[in-house]
């Protein structure tokens, strides 16, 4: 299980850099449209990725160490519920519907608060 949770962790925070960095050439090129849609679509491909690598990887925490796992001395649940507050707070059906529509129809995601 720790070696599960490790490589999830590692490589949720891969796909996060690796968002970062279309974000950082987006800021440094203003007005490309093109490198914006691609920083939009590198993030919300980035927030379904880690919450399928998160989300697991916390609650095989709790199954791996069963009532101990949940104890206020370790803290552990605040892994679990930052994970899933995280999750609520993004539409992730929406990120994949605009990911795969940009995919396969080459429609790019409308400009709302969501992107």
């Amino acid at each position: 299980t720790a070696g599960e949770v490790s490589s999830a962790a590692w490589a949720a925070r891969a796909v996060v850099l690796a968002a970062a960095d279309s974000l950082d050439v987006a800021a440094r090129q203003i007005d490309n449209e093109v490198a914006a849609l691609d920083a939009a679509i590198d993030v919300a491909r980035a927030q379904v990725a880690v919450a399928d690598l998160v989300l697991p990887a916390t609650t095989r925490i709790f199954n791996a160490g069963g009532a101990s796992a949940v104890r206020d001395e370790l803290n552990l649940h605040r892994h679990w519920r930052n994970a899933q507050t995280v999750v609520a707070h993004n539409p992730l059906d929406y990120k994949r519907w605009a990911v795969a529509n940009w995919e396969v129809n080459n429609i790019q995601p409308p400009r709302t608060s969501y992107f």
